[in-house]
């Protein structure tokens, strides 16, 4: 029995709907999860709202064109002060970020050794500091 106003056609439709937006959904990930609207106002959130509700597939482009995946090492460039968060970033569960204010202390070179050198040591075998807390547990 279909809900009143919606024949057969329309529910069929409706479901293959709710069916893409969840294969989006899957693919791209939530967008309220990568997409921080804390800095619109009510009325640009609206604006962005009622774009989702009549184009469904931004869902899925808008985090692609607002958050930057990093794949380098170093220093990251854009927009902002080294304490705006101006600049949207994808990270990996497990992943670690300075602020610019240890960069500067630490320097740029010392953290590109540390990292190499943590990667290298980590390939080669070595047990990581989490593996070893485990164990002395």
């Amino acid at each position: 029995m279909s809900p009143t106003g919606m024949n057969e056609t329309d529910m069929g439709r409706a479901e293959a709907d709710m069916e893409m937006m969840a294969e989006e959904d899957a693919e791209f990930g939530d967008m309220d999860a990568v997409v921080d609207t804390s800095n619109l106002s009510p009325e640009e959130e609206k604006v962005v709202d009622d774009a989702v509700e009549m184009f469904p597939e931004l869902e899925g482009i808008i985090p692609k064109i607002v958050a930057t995946e990093f794949t380098d090492d170093g220093e990251v460039e854009g927009p902002g002060t080294g304490t705006s968060d101006s600049i949207p970033a994808l990270l990996s569960d497990g992943e670690f970020v300075f602020t610019a204010k240890a960069v500067k202390h630490i320097g740029v070179d010392k953290l590109r050794k540390m990292m190499k050198d943590a990667e290298a040591a980590y390939d080669s075998g070595m047990r990581s500091q989490e593996a070893d807390a485990a164990m002395a547990e």
